[in-house]
C-alpha cells in the first residue's frame, strides 16, 4: 500500500474527530445516582436583630444645678444650667421675690415667682391677675382654659398661652397655685419663628424639669435674708490673685455673670456703676483673669477689677462699695 501523502491524513484524522463528537453527542446519558449539598449552611440558633442606638430626647440633655432659695418668697428650685446638645446655659438672675431663666438668645425664657396675693384669695383669681398683667404686653395674647396641675403637692392651674411679644411669635404655659398668702407663677416661654417647634420640643422639657423640683418653704423658718455682704479684705477683686469668682460650667455665659455682678454693684452711697471691658490678662498662678475698669463718677480714678469664670463662691461687694441687692448669681 502506498503511502498517504499528508493532505489525505488531515483529511482522514478530521473525519475521525468529526465522527467522534457526532459520537458523543448521541450517546446515551447514564443517570448516577447523587445527593447534592448546599454551599453554605445557616449557623443554627435563634436569629439575631441589629440593636439600634436609641435617639436622644431633649430630656438627655437636661441638666440641674444647686438649690437656689428665695427665702422671701417661699420657694426653693433647682435651675436647668444646660438644655441641650452643646450644653448651652439658661443663664439665671435672682432677686427676692422671683427667678428668671433665659437662653443666650432669649428664645428660651423662665420665670418663677410668688407675690402677695393681696385681694386674689384663690388660685383662680391669682391666674386672673398673672394673666391680666401678661396681656398688657402681650395684647393679643390667646389663652386656654385653665386646666388642674399639682405644683409640689398643691392643687394648681395651667393654661397654654400665645401671641406676639414684641412682634415676636411665642407659645408657652403659664401655670399658677395660691399659697402661703402669695401668689405663685412659672411663666414659661418660647419665642421666635419656630416658637411651637421649640416649645414642643424643648421648653416643655424645662417647665416640667422646674416644676418637679419646686418644694415650699416653712414659713415658721423664714427669715429676712441678708442683702448685701461687703467683703472686709481690700485685695478681693481688685487683685488678680484674689478675683471675683463668678464661675459657671460653660463659656456661654461667662460676659452676662460678670456684667450683671456689675450691674448690682454700687458707690460708696449708692451710686451707680460705670465700667469698661479691658483684654484679659494671667494672674501669678497663671490663670486668665477677666479684667474690668470701673468707676461711679467721671472724677474719680479708675478701680480695676478681676474676674474669674473658672470657678465661684459666694459673692460680696468690694471693700469701701456697696450693692443694690444681694448677687443673683449662684453656683453652676
Amino acid at each position: 500500500m502506498s503511502p498517504l501523502c499528508p493532505i489525505h491524513k488531515t483529511l482522514l484524522l478530521t473525519s475521525a474527530l468529526f465522527h467522534l463528537l457526532l459520537a458523543a453527542c448521541v450517546a446515551p446519558q447514564t443517570n448516577l445516582p447523587r445527593t447534592d449539598e448546599p454551599i453554605f449552611l445557616p449557623a443554627l440558633g435563634p436569629t439575631l436583630t441589629p440593636t439600634q442606638t436609641p435617639t436622644p430626647s431633649p430630656a438627655d440633655y437636661i441638666q440641674k444645678g444647686q438649690p437656689v432659695t428665695l427665702t422671701q418668697a417661699g420657694f426653693s428650685f433647682r435651675p436647668v444650667t444646660a438644655w441641650d446638645a452643646t450644653g448651652q446655659p439658661l443663664t439665671l438672675v435672682v432677686t427676692s421675690d422671683h427667678a428668671r431663666l433665659s437662653n443666650t438668645e432669649e428664645s428660651l425664657y423662665f420665670n418663677l415667682s410668688a407675690e402677695a396675693a393681696d385681694a386674689a384669695q384663690s388660685t383662680q383669681a391669682c391666674l386672673d391677675r398673672v394673666i391680666l398683667r401678661v396681656r398688657q404686653d402681650v395684647p393679643d395674647l390667646a389663652v386656654s382654659a385653665g386646666q388642674p396641675r399639682l405644683m409640689a403637692g398643691l392643687e394648681g392651674l395651667s393654661t397654654q398661652i400665645s401671641g406676639y411679644l414684641l412682634s415676636q411669635k411665642m407659645s408657652g404655659l403659664l401655670s399658677v397655685v395660691f399659697t402661703q398668702e402669695r401668689c405663685f407663677s412659672l411663666l414659661s416661654l418660647a419665642t421666635g419663628a419656630d416658637a411651637e417647634t421649640l416649645w414642643a420640643g424643648t421648653g416643655q422639657v424645662v417647665d416640667e424639669t422646674l416644676l418637679t423640683s419646686l418644694t415650699w418653704l416653712d414659713p415658721s423658718a423664714q427669715t429676712t435674708p441678708v442683702i448685701c455682704v461687703i467683703s472686709t479684705d481690700p485685695t478681693y477683686g481688685t487683685d488678680p490673685n484674689n478675683p471675683i469668682r463668678v464661675g459657671n460650667q460653660v463659656q456661654y455665659d461667662a460676659f452676662q455673670r460678670e456684667e450683671l455682678y456689675l450691674s448690682i454693684l454700687r458707690g460708696p452711697a449708692g451710686e451707680e456703676i460705670m465700667f469698661t471691658r479691658l483684654a484679659p490678662r494671667f494672674n501669678d498662678a497663671e490663670e486668665i483673669v477677666d479684667v474690668y475698669e470701673i468707676r461711679y463718677n467721671d472724677s474719680m480714678k479708675p478701680i480695676t477689677l478681676f474676674f474669674d469664670t473658672a470657678r465661684y463662691e459666694p459673692l460680696m461687694a468690694i471693700t469701701g462699695f456697696t450693692c443694690e441687692a444681694a448677687f443673683p448669681i449662684v453656683a453652676p
